[in-house]
């Protein structure tokens, strides 16, 4: 759905005599691609792979191509980002934490907040994600769930320190781009 969706708008775009680059990517990152490749019994590179390789067909079915498509594996994308948090943090816009994170002994992997269930601090609930609870719609920090554990493993977590990067949306240079940028600008004045 995603895919029609930009597609309406890049064709909107094109036919108001607008030049549009239609791009996109394959995510092969992330806590999520790990554990469906684990289960899967294959690679993230491999699990997405196999993934992308059905996907022609559904968007070719819609007449929906994309003038640039790659993986955030992909040398450009590597050299991207890298130029993108260099240039970011020679200018002081990178501020370098540590916090403290719930870390699945057995996995030996930090969790996303998604990963942890326990006992809703707010009404008790069993089974809630580390989050929010579904049951009342508190939301909550991990540490706040009672009894957590990993939903991966259903270990107890542990609390360990990890080093994290920030991005400075606070800093005065970005509050002014954004009140000077474009009008959708995805800008917060937050960390």
């Amino acid at each position: 759905m995603e895919y029609i969706q930009a597609d309406i708008w890049v064709r909107f775009q094109r036919m108001q005599g607008h030049a549009v680059n239609f791009v996109g990517a394959d995510d092969a990152h992330g806590a999520p691609i790990m554990i469906a490749a684990e289960k899967a019994g294959k690679t993230p590179e491999q699990f997405v792979a196999d993934i992308a390789a059905g996907r022609q067909q559904y968007l070719d079915g819609f007449l929906i191509s994309f003038d640039n498509w790659h993986s955030t594996h992909s040398p450009e994308n590597t050299a991207i980002s890298q130029a993108i948090y260099k240039d970011l943090k020679a200018n002081g816009l990178i501020e370098t934490r540590t916090i403290e994170q719930f870390f699945d002994p057995e996995k030996g992997m930090f969790l996303p907040d998604r990963f942890i269930k326990g006992e809703c601090p707010n009404c008790h609930a069993k089974d809630q994600y580390g989050d929010n609870c579904e049951v009342c719609g508190a939301v909550y920090a991990p540490t706040e769930l009672i009894e957590p554990y990993s939903a991966l493993s259903g270990a107890k977590p542990e609390l360990k320190s990890s080093e994290h990067f920030f991005f400075k949306l606070s800093d005065p240079r970005c509050i002014e781009f954004c009140a000077s940028g474009p009008p959708a600008a995805p800008c917060s004045p937050r960390y």
